[in-house]
């Protein structure tokens, strides 16, 4: 289970938000991995090791007690590779596809924004 944990007082916490969203659509599928998002300024868990916010943390079935804190940038690709590296379950290969779609995604974009920058020539 992928955690995100947010607080209403948080404007940085919706950009993780909106990739989490993304991506539990692309694993829609796969029943293994869920996506949740708590707000901790709403609900308070004691034995939770939430210090900052957003915190990202997933949980792998084989030790929950010990989960796995992602402290990389809201970018889809970069939670994508997070969830490959660190997923031991049998749906590594939906993970590889996702994360090759957003790598995808991310070098059409670059394109576009190239195509789309004027240069400027002085005569």
């Amino acid at each position: 289970m992928l955690m995100l944990y947010t607080a209403a007082f948080c404007d940085y916490c919706a950009s993780y938000e909106g990739i989490l969203a993304r991506l539990s659509r692309k694993f829609a599928r796969c029943g293994r991995l869920l996506f949740r998002y708590i707000d901790m300024s709403q609900n308070t868990l004691l034995d939770t090791p939430v210090y900052t916010f957003p915190t990202v943390l997933l949980y792998v079935r084989e030790d929950r007690s010990k989960p796995v804190e992602y402290d990389g940038p809201p970018d889809e690709a970069k939670v994508a590779e997070f969830l490959r590296k660190n997923s031991r379950s049998g749906f590594d290969r939906l993970i590889c596809r996702a994360f090759r779609d957003c790598e995808q995604r991310n070098a059409t974009e670059k394109r576009q924004k190239v195509n789309r920058t004027v240069v400027w020539q002085h005569n």
